[in-house]
Parts: structure tokens; sequence; C-alpha cells
């Protein structure tokens, strides 16, 4: 797993100043808590920049499921954009891995939740929703019609992770594809300014602050898509 998430990343990241960080740290970002691995030899070995990385992509495990992910969203607007860049191919690959798996075993993904998992369908499908959502509010942080905020990334990395993580949480729940995302979206929103890549062209050097967006209100809410 660890393994293919720093793929994911060397595919995304491609010529980002935070390329090897982020590469070694999506590779590492398991380590500390499910290994005898701790913290302290994470920054002796690997230096600051990546221990901060890592650390804070780190789910608390005495906690309960729920309460774990609940503390994970809420993180996701806080943590740097190097700790989003792991969180998003870490989740990519863990639902690549669910197709693959429910494929494999000729179930549905509604039973693969139900025998394979602690949480079912429902659950799971609010969580990755979820990460989605606010991963892209912390990125393009839209608020009252105003001018995107910046970014040290370019925005084809990022445009690359949301295109490749709404591919595969479709493929998995349904959600998120060019035609039902309106309708889907209804459904998960709480937010009054939701940003929403599709799958459009993004040039390599344009800058987030650059993207200009269209708007549509929907039950009295605005939502922000490109």
């Amino acid at each position: 797993h660890s393994i293919r998430v720093g793929k994911i990343i060397l595919q995304c990241l491609k010529n980002s100043e935070s390329l090897n960080n982020c590469y070694i740290a999506g590779l590492l970002h398991d380590i500390v808590g499910n290994t005898a691995y701790t913290q302290e030899e994470l920054l002796s070995d690997f230096g600051r920049e990546i221990c901060k990385i890592v650390m804070e992509v780190r789910e608390d495990r005495s906690e309960s499921w729920k309460a774990r992910k609940e503390h994970a969203i809420e993180r996701l607007d806080k943590i740097s954009l190097e700790g989003l860049s792991v969180v998003l191919a870490d989740k990519i690959d863990h639902l690549n891995s669910l197709s693959e798996m429910a494929e494999k075993t000729n179930l549905t993904i509604e039973k693969l939740f139900e025998t394979k998992f602690n949480n079912g369908f429902e659950n799971q499908k609010w969580y990755y929703s979820k990460i989605y959502l606010k991963s892209l509010k912390a990125v393009f942080n839209v608020r009252n019609d105003e001018k995107l905020k910046g970014s040290n990334f370019n925005s084809i990395h990022f445009a690359n992770l949301f295109y490749r993580y709404q591919k595969a949480v479709f493929e998995v729940f349904g959600l998120f594809s060019q035609k039902k995302y309106l309708e889907s979206i209804k459904e998960i929103n709480e937010d009054n300014y939701l940003p929403v890549l599709f799958n459009r062209k993004i040039e390599k050097d344009t800058h987030i602050n650059q993207i200009q967006f269209d708007t549509e209100i929907i039950d009295g809410k605005k939502y922000y898509f490109v």
C-alpha cells in the first residue's frame, strides 16, 4: 500500500518542489503507530519536514472509527498542502484496492464492506465524500466570491490528485461523476461555498489563482465549478 501511495504521489506531483518530501512521507505515512518505529526515530532518520508531514496525517487509533474519521476530516484545512497530498494519495489507493477486491471476489461493494470491514457502505461513503469536499475547500478556499487564495503548488498537481480521487470515489460509491455530480452533492454538502473540479484540461503553468469558476444556485446555495 505504501509503495503504491508513493507511486501516486510521483505521478501527480511531477516537477513540484515538494515532490521528494511528499514521496518519502507517503512511503512512511503509516509507520508511526502501525509499527514499533517512533516519532523520535522518524525525526532523527528523516528530518523535521518529513516528520511533520507524517505526523499531521497520522490517525489516533485509540479513538473509535467515527471519532477518528471526524478528526481526520476536521483537520484537512489545517494541515500542510504536502500533508493533504499524502492524504489524497492514500485514499486514492484505498479506493482503487476496494474496486479490485470487489472484482476479484465477485462481491458488490456493499457486501464487501459488510463482510470485510468494521463499517458499512453508508459510513464509508460519508467518509470518502467528506474527504473529497473538504480537500477541495482546503485547496481553493473560496469565500464570498473573493479571488482564490494562493498556493505554492502548481494547480496541475492538485488537479491530477482530485481527478484521480474523483474517478476512484465514483467507481466505488457512484459519486462525483460529471453528469450526476450536482444531483449527488445536494445530499452531502453542508456549506454555502464549494469549488468543484471537473475533468477539464488545466495548463501546466496555470496558477490556482488564475482558474476562473462558474457558479450555480442550487436550493439557495452557491456552487463553484470549473
